[in-house]
């Protein structure tokens, strides 16, 4: 059989108790929290009825639990050294010591210890009063000292040494006595800025980390003269003595000196004072020379040098042009600069200045290009016979030649024959040899240059350029008609009256060779250019109103033995020659139709004979 367990049910409860538990648990918390804090608050209000609370401090003083007199005396204690700790002001390398209290800073403790005493008790309400307290406790207060600053007896302490400090200015200067230079030094004003320092201070009495060294505000006003010393200096060094000019010749030769006296500076020397700005100022010294200018410019015609064109042969294989003669440069004394280089002198221990030139470079340089110039080949030349010719008319040839020879002629320009010949000297090389002088042949320098006037002259007639001056001889010369050459194209010159003149009239350069070939007594002239294409057309001459030739005449010789005779002029008939000429331009037309005229005298013989000749009875 089998035996079912038994259970007891237990009746269930009519509700839950916990609730109410907690509640009640709740309630009694707080009674006790009442309790507890009320006795608190008892204890507090008993234990620290007239202390200041724990953890309130004034600063750096710990005054918790601390009665009033108690607080006022530690604070006291502790801060009372603060009115007289000493400041030190510092002002143009000077200092001034001063006690706290000296700049008016007081410490105020009763003020701060009633502060203290009321911290954590600003509530009525006894719990919010313990609350305050609690707080206090727990997070502390920290009130500030009081401090009172009287900042007029700080005011009055920079007052007085600004009366030590301050310093006014002098403005000084120069002045010149003769030769002599005098300087007043200037003196720098210095002021105390009162605010500025005053600032400062206060900023360092109420802090007290910011130290207690109090550099003051010192304004200073530069002395007014910047450069005094220096431009004394230089002014001395004007006055010290007179300026020298020196000059060369171009080729290493000294020139001058010329000399500027010391009282001379002296009257150019120039005292300015400029500003530089702030009220400061500088002196400008300076020597004005230029009244030397009008002494430079008698100065300047005699150091003058005219930049020398250079010669040159034309290489026909090369094409390029060969110097024969260097160029030189030439200058010209710049007034101006040389005027400035007298100032620097005059401000210079030296006491030396060198004349400044400006330089000329010459128009045909010694690196001249041939093809730049045009010169590419020839185009005219023209040979004369001088046989029969002594030895000094031979030398006066070749003397002018060579002043002929390697001559370039710009488009445009017109050739001179006695420009380049110059004087008929015997510095120059020339010598005595027969010339035609009025309507006699008799010995003069030069005789023979105008075989050179003649042959250049055909070169230039055969070359189409245009004829600006040309004379003729009196009478016709056997030298210009050898080797069959027709009458009529000779050229006299008579330095200076009578020229040789021609234009190159195209838009090349014209090289202008000269040659003496001794074996054929020949000279030549080669003109080297561009062929334009022209043509020049030369008519034969035409001869007419030929008159017979002069009657014989006789003149007494010393020096000739009776009996002989020395004849001195040849006879040739008279005549009118004309040649003309037409010169075509490339097209076949005509650029210029032109005739030369010549009108020759008839000339007889002259001999000359011993003065016991008969025949000198026959002379008319």
């Amino acid at each position: 059989m089998d035996i079912q367990p038994s259970y007891t049910r237990q009746p269930t409860p009519a509700h839950n108790p916990w609730p109410v538990r907690a509640v009640l648990l709740v309630l009694w918390g707080a009674l006790l929290a009442v309790v507890l804090m009320g006795g608190l608050l008892a204890y507090a209000t008993t234990h620290y009825a007239n202390r200041i609370l724990p953890n309130v401090r004034i600063g750096a003083v710990d005054v918790g639990g601390l009665t009033a007199e108690a607080a006022r005396a530690a604070v006291a204690d502790h801060y009372g050294a603060a009115s007289t700790t000493a400041y030190t002001l510092r002002a143009a390398d000077r200092t001034w010591s001063y006690t706290a209290a000296d700049l008016g800073l007081t410490v105020h403790a009763d003020q701060a210890v009633d502060e203290a005493l009321l911290a954590g008790r600003g509530s009525a309400n006894p719990i919010g009063s313990l609350t305050s307290q609690a707080l206090t406790y727990l997070n502390g207060v920290s009130i500030a000292p009081r401090l009172t600053y009287d900042q007029t007896r700080a005011l009055s302490a920079l007052e007085s040494i600004a009366a030590e400090v301050n310093q006014a200015g002098a403005s000084g200067g120069l002045s010149i006595n003769g030769f002599e230079v005098i300087a007043t030094p200037a003196q720098t004003a210095r002021t105390l800025d009162v605010a500025a320092s005053l600032a400062r201070l206060d900023f360092a009495l109420t802090n007290p980390q910011a130290g207690t060294d109090v550099p003051l505000v010192i304004v200073e006003q530069p002395a007014s003269i910047q450069n005094l010393d220096e431009a004394a200096s230089l002014a001395r060094t004007a006055l010290s003595d007179g300026v020298t000019l020196i000059a060369d010749d171009g080729q290493g030769g000294a020139l001058g000196p010329w000399t500027l006296s010391r009282e001379q500076v002296a009257a150019a020397l120039r005292l300015s004072l400029e500003s530089v700005g702030e009220g400061a100022y500088r002196y400008a010294v300076d020597v004005d020379l230029s009244g030397a200018t009008a002494f430079l410019e008698t100065l300047a015609p005699g150091l003058l040098s005219s930049p020398v064109d250079g010669r040159f042969h034309f290489n026909e294989t090369t094409r390029q042009l060969e110097p024969i003669v260097p160029a030189i440069g030439g200058r010209q004394l710049d007034i101006a600069a040389t005027v400035a280089a007298l100032e620097a002198a005059a401000l210079s221990p030296d006491r030396t200045a060198r004349a400044q030139f400006s330089y000329v470079q010459p128009r045909y340089h010694n690196t001249v290009d041939a093809a730049a110039l045009g010169i590419l080949e020839r185009v005219a030349e023209s040979t004369t016979t001088f046989t029969g010719s002594d030895a000094n008319r031979r030398i006066n040839i070749a003397v002018a030649v060579s002043k002929m020879d390697g001559v370039i002629i710009a488009p445009g320009e017109e050739f001179s024959f006695n420009t380049f010949l110059g004087d008929l000297t015997y510095e120059e090389g020339f010598v005595d040899a027969k010339v035609i002088f009025g309507e006699r042949t008799q010995n003069g320098i030069g005789g023979g240059v105008c075989q050179v006037s003649t042959t250049i002259f055909r070169a230039a007639f055969n070359g189409g350029y245009i004829i600006i001056e040309r004379h003729a001889h009196p009478y016709r010369v056997g030298y210009y008609e050898q080797n069959g050459f027709p009458p009529g194209l000779d050229a006299a010159i008579f330095t200076p009256e009578r020229d040789f003149r021609f234009q190159n009239d195209t838009p090349h350069h014209l090289l202008i060779e000269a040659s003496i070939y001794p074996a054929t007594d020949t000279l030549q002239f080669r003109f080297y250019s561009t062929n334009t294409g022209r043509t020049v057309e030369i008519e034969q001459p035409r001869v007419a109103n030929i008159t017979s030739i002069g009657e014989v005449k006789y003149e007494a010789n010393s020096s000739v033995p009776l009996g002989q005779t020395l004849q001195t002029e040849f006879p040739v008939e008279g005549a009118d020659v004309n040649v003309r000429r037409v010169v075509r331009a490339a097209d076949g037309s005509i650029i210029r139709e032109d005739n030369i005229f010549t009108h020759f005298l008839p000339w007889g013989a002259v001999y000359e004979v011993n003065p016991a000749d008969p025949r000198l009875a026959q002379t008319p």
